[in-house]
């Protein structure tokens, strides 16, 4: 009898684990995630991102397009993409990000690739922190993908000091909830959400 007790307890302690673990997954995926800065200023960086930067490029249009900034900053993280035919050789990622940016009613004339190239966003910061000091620009709108966000933010505030104006506008992630709730599941979950949180603890330590 006491074994079963026993059994039965380790049963319903699995189930509630089984049952808790969405919910503790979603609110751990969400702590990455700053949703309540975003606001328009003057020029709007689009941070690169590997095969992000379909979507990111596309959340830049939609924001230029709402009057969110005049121009558009695209950082090079030195990356090849596909081939291009009508170039005959293959595209930088952030070339690609620029041909994006102009199918979607961009014009050229407001888009600058920034150099030199980047290989984290602590470079990415650095090299938007010389665009400023060259220029003299106001106010920033950051552009990445949702998890990316509140690392992004506090870097780029660091780097730039208190009296820098920058706002972020992440991408808006389809099927959020379900995904974030299940991210401990798959591999490009735990790549995603669990690499985060070591990449936002050693930002910390090193950069302050």
């Amino acid at each position: 009898m006491k074994n079963f007790q026993l059994r039965l307890r380790w049963l319903l302690a699995a189930l509630v684990v089984l049952l808790l673990l969405p919910v503790a997954g979603w609110l751990t995926a969400r702590g990455l995630v700053v949703t309540d800065q975003c606001r328009p200023g003057d020029e709007m960086v689009v941070l690169a991102g590997a095969g992000a930067f379909p979507e990111r490029a596309a959340r830049a249009a939609e924001l230029f397009h709402d009057g969110f900034a005049h121009r558009i900053l695209l950082t090079d993280d030195g990356l090849k993409g596909a081939y291009s035919l009508e170039e005959g050789r293959n595209l930088q990622l952030v070339e690609w990000a620029r041909e994006a940016l102009l199918e979607q009613g961009v014009p050229e004339g407001r888009i600058e690739i920034l150099a030199p190239t980047v290989s984290g966003t602590i470079d990415e910061a650095r090299v938007v922190r010389s665009h400023l000091e060259r220029n003299g620009v106001g106010a920033l709108v950051l552009v990445t993908s949702p998890h990316h966000t509140r690392r992004t933010l506090r870097t780029f505030r660091t780097e730039l000091g208190e009296g820098a104006s920058v706002a972020i506008c992440p991408v808006a992630p389809e099927g959020s909830i379900r995904r974030d709730a299940l991210w401990w599941a798959t591999p490009d979950g735990w790549r995603r959400v669990a690499l985060e949180y070591v990449k936002l603890g050693y930002y910390r330590i090193r950069f302050g």
